[in-house]
């Protein structure tokens, strides 16, 4: 039964996170353009399909290898200033993991194992995220993301911060006490109850962290299309004082121009004048 389950449910899994993966690249080159070249679109899509297709828990110690892999391909497979593709990565990276962390860990969980294998799980994974993008798609609608190089370190400093509370929760950090798998070299480690303790107490506070990040990681997507209005706005100003500038000049050469050709033409009158009265 398990056997036909995965025949069935395999092509399901295959079909939605790539639905998935294209809505988020979608996403992505709204911000930072794609670039025009079949490879490298069909590459865009592999660090999201990973995200997605793969089971990430808190203490893990993939969600770190996963990052080189969103770093590597955003700066292959998008235009742009090499940093600003940097920050765009990993803001995705943050998005993606502190989501699929809690979830991944979840479902996992001897107390949440709610279905009986992982396709069940990345399905889960692709429709939330086919959801997601789709809402932050119509959010971010037709904006042409145009920001300052510190806007975009400002959106780094922040991005950094967030990353490090990732890292605080994988294996090299004190997520390492929230390996879910038993470490069958250590059994008076793991038996004790002091680790279960720490163990439930920590992955309830990942259950609080995560949702955390994940959401400010969202509020860095509101960020950037209001400090790209803004920016915006700032162009518009800037070129109306250009144009009021080069209007008022115009008006003073106009100006110049009319008093010049009134004084010569009074002086061509008065030469007029003097020749008729023959004083020349």
């Amino acid at each position: 039964m398990l056997k036909l389950d995965n025949i069935i449910l395999d092509p399901i899994v295959i079909i939605l996170t790539l639905f998935a993966s294209y809505f988020l690249v979608r996403l992505v080159s709204k911000i930072v353009p794609l670039k025009n070249n079949k490879a490298l679109k069909l590459l865009a899509l592999l660090p999201f399909s990973l995200s997605i297709g793969s089971v990430d828990y808190l203490g893990d110690s993939n969600i770190i290898v996963l990052l080189i892999f969103y770093a590597v391909i955003f700066q292959l497979s998008f235009i742009g200033r090499a940093t600003n593709k940097f920050i765009i990565s990993l803001m995705f990276y943050l998005l993606l993991t502190s989501f699929n962390l809690v979830v991944s860990t979840i479902f996992i969980s001897n107390d949440f194992k709610f279905f009986p294998n992982e396709e069940y799980l990345y399905i889960v994974k692709a429709l939330s995220w086919i959801i997601i993008s789709n809402i932050l798609l119509k959010y971010m609608g037709n904006i042409e993301v145009k920001l300052s190089k510190k806007l975009w370190l400002l959106l780094g400093g922040l991005s950094t911060g967030l990353f490090f509370i990732i890292i605080g929760f994988s294996n090299i950090g004190f997520g390492a006490l929230l390996d879910i798998f038993t470490d069958i070299t250590k059994p008076e480690y793991v038996a004790s109850d002091y680790y279960y303790e720490v163990h439930d107490m920590l992955n309830k506070i990942g259950y609080i962290i995560f949702p955390s990040v994940f959401l400010s990681t969202l509020a860095l997507f509101t960020a950037i299309k209001v400090l790209t209005k803004h920016e915006e706005l700032l162009e518009k100003d800037a070129l109306e004082s250009i144009k009021e500038n080069y209007y008022s000049g115009l008006q003073r050469e106009q100006k110049l121009v009319r008093t010049i050709r009134h004084d010569m033409k009074n002086h061509l009158l008065t030469v007029q004048a003097m020749i008729g009265k023959k004083r020349l």
